[in-house]
């Protein structure tokens, strides 16, 4: 939540001015609207909510390491942000529709599968 700075006229939640005379909840207005302004603006710029796109960066970050890797899915989860293995297996089925460990699989059957340039 933004802070509110000073306590006279002029003050300013989330950048914007605050009148004063209306007690707490004008302030708690103020900085609740701020940030649903912030999130709304974050949702039209990225084209889905912000949490979305975190877990999608985060899923995407997985992906290489599983393609560039021998490290553990316990391993990645943790270094990518998520809480846990089941986690990361969990948001990493949804996004791209198989388990990190079948992903890797077939990343690296694929890989062999082509010839070699030269």
């Amino acid at each position: 939540m933004p802070a509110v700075q000073g306590d006279r006229e002029g003050d300013l939640v989330g950048g914007r001015p605050v009148a004063h005379g209306g007690g707490g909840e004008q302030v708690a207005h103020r900085a609740v609207e701020g940030h649903h302004r912030g999130h709304h603006d974050a949702r039209e710029a990225l084209g889905m909510s912000p949490l979305r796109w975190v877990l999608q960066q985060r899923v995407r970050r997985a992906q290489q390491y599983l393609e560039t890797s021998d490290r553990s899915v316990g391993w990645i989860a943790a270094t990518c942000g998520f809480g846990g293995a089941a986690s990361l297996r969990a948001h990493f089925a949804r996004i791209v529709g198989m388990s990190p460990s079948a992903y890797r699989r077939a990343f690296h059957a694929r890989a062999d599968a082509q010839p070699l340039a030269g």
